[in-house]
């Protein structure tokens, strides 16, 4: 079964849960998103594709009008250069936190789940068909980033998200199932 499917199939059958807001503590959040831009271009003649990203996160704390949340990140992007035949996928292993919103009081804002945030992340690369591995950023280290985003539920479990920030890429669009 496809992932977008399962997570819509998902949705439907754990969507019994009502809760008043859209992020509160004890909310456990699973989110897969497609990413877009580059946060490694080292070259502007290369090619990338659409990375992923997935995302867990858990809220934690109760902090002023908001929910402070502790999570995961996993993410991959590929790039290739095809003047010198190189290709490299960075594979993004992080810890994030974030501070969520929650306190709107119409019904509409109540689906909104804005939230901005830190990651420190461990960036892993993997080179193949590099016939010069000194060329651009070629190891992998510890980063650290920041991003801001929002999720608007649909229903009381699944929501659509966009998120910017230095992650594997600078834009994430997808899916969030909370439970």
């Amino acid at each position: 079964m496809k992932p977008y499917l399962l997570l819509l199939f998902s949705s439907f059958i754990l969507s019994g849960s009502l809760k008043s807001q859209s992020f509160e503590k004890g909310t456990n959040v699973i989110a897969l998103g497609i990413t877009f831009g580059s946060s490694y271009n080292d070259y502007t003649y290369q090619s990338q594709s659409p990375g992923f990203g997935a995302q867990y996160e858990k809220g934690i704390w109760e902090a002023g009008p908001g929910v402070i949340s502790l999570g995961g990140y996993l993410g991959s992007k590929t790039y290739r250069n095809p003047i010198f035949g190189e290709r490299w996928n960075y594979t993004i292993l992080g810890f994030r936190g974030a501070y969520h919103y929650n306190k709107f009081t119409t019904e509409k804002l109540k689906k909104l789940d804005p939230y901005a945030g830190l990651m420190v992340a461990y960036s892993i690369l993997g080179s193949r068909d590099n016939p010069n591995p000194l060329r651009g950023r070629q190891e992998s280290s510890f980063d650290n980033s920041v991003f801001v985003g929002g999720r608007y539920y649909f229903t009381n479990n699944f929501a659509g998200f966009a998120e910017i920030g230095l992650g594997v890429a600078n834009l994430t669009l997808g899916g969030a199932l909370k439970f």
